[in-house]
């Protein structure tokens, strides 16, 4: 389903209620994560662009699929909308931040509009998962780094150099991804972690992945 598109929504939600009879629960689990620092995602229009794209998929793209879903719940006088988050929609994260704000979103919206719900006997429940679900199952996409930003001039602990250690511990990342030459790279301090693996988000241009979880 185009999630971002209303029609195609509530065109998916008309099939279901039309095959099985009714909707019950609704399942939102999609989202991306763009990674980098709020100075390094506002450094270009493309960055930018980046972080409204992010929020089309974790915020509007939800919003609408349960807008779409509410008038056949509400018809039924029943229904569970079940909502995958994070503790992103709580705490901000250091690198992270506007994959935050778009949880802190979602989140916002689930509080308010469970209260209006209620009386229809529809219910929101939020799952807090753990951030590797909500990010290694899904698209992640890397801004360039800003020198100013390297664990050696930044005592910050940015999300870039924790997620690229979990992506190098990947089996399949070192034969999906090779490395690459230290010029295209803001190379880790240490030898050890020069040779963990290809260091993908450090990658001075916008990289994107799915990571090979098998």
């Amino acid at each position: 389903v185009g999630k971002r598109i209303m029609g195609q929504c509530q065109a998916a939600v008309a099939e279901a209620a039309d095959f099985f009879g009714r909707v019950d629960i609704l399942l939102c689990c999609t989202s991306q994560a763009i990674i980098g620092t709020v100075e390094e995602l506002a450094a270009s229009q493309r960055t930018q662009n980046l972080v409204r794209d992010q929020f089309e998929t974790n915020f509007f793209g939800p919003m609408n699929i349960i807008r779409a879903a509410l008038p056949e719940m509400r018809s039924k006088a029943n229904g569970h909308i079940i909502v995958l988050g994070g503790i992103t929609g709580h705490l901000g994260t250091p690198g992270l931040g506007m994959y935050c704000v778009s949880n802190w979103a979602l989140e916002g919206l689930c509080d308010s509009i469970a209260y209006e719900i209620a009386p229809f006997n529809v219910k929101i429940t939020i799952v807090q998962a753990s951030i590797e679900i909500g990010i290694l199952t899904n698209r992640i996409t890397s801004a360039p780094p800003l020198a100013a930003y390297s664990s050696d001039q930044n005592a910050a602990p940015l999300f870039r150099g924790i997620l690229d250690g979990l992506l190098n511990r990947l089996p399949g990342i070192k034969a999906q991804y090779p490395q690459f030459p230290t010029d295209e790279v803001n190379t880790p301090s240490s030898e050890q972690e020069r040779n963990a693996g290809p260091s993908l988000l450090r990658r001075n241009e916008v990289t994107t992945l799915y990571p090979p979880l098998s």
